[in-house]
């Protein structure tokens, strides 16, 4: 038995009712680092630190899987972050205990099995914080796109203010009015023979044609102040639309998610004169997907993909129409999405990497775009994909959905 219990790799203690150790196989000496013999074992209450998760809360000893157990009460996969002299790191751990009874009940114990989970709690942290990073990329594209927005409100405001602070138009006509008073009794004769009153009907038809460009002028800047504030309340509306952080899928309309990905980075697009492509005519109406992430995919990656035209344009090689192409469609079991752009392109050296968190070849960028879209793609059972020809020769990023795990229904 003491063999068997030695082949296993997951940690076994067995201790007695007075909180002795009887066994501690050769997993358990593993995982603890440690090579001392059981008599000092016993001291397990003290050689280690415990804690919960966060790695700071201390994890009441009494409530520790194997002193449930001694006092009777099984546990289930309790979770725990331990630290001991030869772990000073710390390691995360599962574990779960069962109490033992004799067979006459005059003696009493408890075992516990244990596993480490370290990997897997640093890569759920790892996720989070992309994830994190993903939506704080995504609140700085939303101020950039605010700010701009705003400035240009500004600069029409100011046109504004010029254009009604200007006393030209306004002095003219009241020495017009002035002029016309003083021969109120006289009116029609100073219109018809005095060589002032000549000029008040030319006068007049001109005054009144500036009148109707000053007029057309306010109107234009009025009117884009009007679509740049509406611009600023619809970014904000759409951004407050994906705002749910619960990992709750739901139906949504596809074509609709990519429409507003784009208008997150409209004022980019613009500014960049980029001709952007959507095609979703072979690909479902809806489909079955956590959106605010999905949404923070899609904005990740069209931003990525300007900056790509960017980074090229930036060096003057860009030498046709700024453009980014967007396909959805099936492809055997699986929902294709790819983004496409003609910018920088990637090394074949890089092309690996992309997706690494950190990683990026950008004087400005921590690379945790991509790593967070890459993140959230696998973790939905699909793949995501870098093609490219090399550098200044574009780049395609296709995403790819289980079909199956992404068709719309109730839930």
């Amino acid at each position: 038995m003491e063999s068997i219990f030695n082949s296993i790799s997951d940690g076994i203690i067995v201790t007695n009712g007075s909180c002795q150790i009887t066994f501690f196989n050769r997993g358990a000496h593993h995982l603890a680092r440690s090579n001392m013999p059981i008599e000092d074992l016993d001291r397990w209450q003290d050689l280690y630190e415990y804690f919960h998760l966060d790695g700071i809360t201390p994890f009441a000893v009494e409530e520790l899987p194997l002193a449930q157990a001694i006092q009777g009460k099984s546990t289930d996969d309790v979770e725990l972050f331990v630290r001991g002299p030869k772990i000073p790191d710390g390691i995360y751990l599962s574990v779960t205990g069962r109490p033992l009874h004799s067979p006459d009940e005059t003696q009493k114990g408890g075992v516990i099995v244990f596993h480490d989970i370290t990997d897997r709690i640093k890569s759920e942290e790892a996720l989070a914080q992309a994830f994190v990073q993903g939506r704080l990329e995504i609140v700085d594209t939303i101020l950039h796109n605010i700010g701009n927005a705003i400035n240009s409100v500004t600069i029409g405001i100011e046109t504004v203010y010029n254009l009604l602070a200007d006393e030209l138009l306004v002095s003219r006509l009241t020495a017009l009015a002035g002029a016309l008073q003083q021969h109120e009794n006289n009116l029609e004769d100073y219109i018809a023979n005095d060589p002032q009153g000549q000029k008040v009907l030319p006068f007049l038809l001109t005054l009144s044609e500036d009148f109707k460009v000053a007029d057309e002028k306010l109107r234009q800047t009025v009117g884009r102040i009007r679509n740049r504030t509406r611009h600023i309340v619809d970014i904000i509306r759409t951004q407050n639309s994906y705002q749910e952080t619960s990992g709750t899928s739901k139906d949504i309309n596809l074509a609709a998610a990519i429409s507003d990905a784009i208008k997150m980075l409209q004022d980019s697009i613009d500014k960049r004169h980029i001709q952007i492509e959507v095609d979703c005519e072979n690909a479902p109406e809806e489909i079955r997907i956590q959106e605010s992430q999905f949404h923070q995919m899609l904005v990740n990656l069209t931003k990525n993909a300007i900056e790509a035209i960017d980074e090229l344009a930036n060096s003057g090689e860009l030498t046709e129409e700024p453009r980014i192409q967007i396909r959805a469609y099936i492809d055997g079991d699986y929902l294709c999405l790819d983004i496409r752009d003609n910018g920088i392109g990637v090394a074949p050296e890089n092309i690996d990497k992309i997706f690494a968190a950190g990683f990026t070849t950008k004087k400005q960028g921590n690379g945790l775009g991509l790593h967070s879209s890459a993140n959230f793609v696998i973790s939905s059972g699909g793949r995501i994909l870098p093609f490219s020809e090399g550098e200044g020769k574009g780049t395609t990023i296709r995403i790819m959905l289980q079909h199956t795990s992404i068709q719309p229904g109730g839930g």
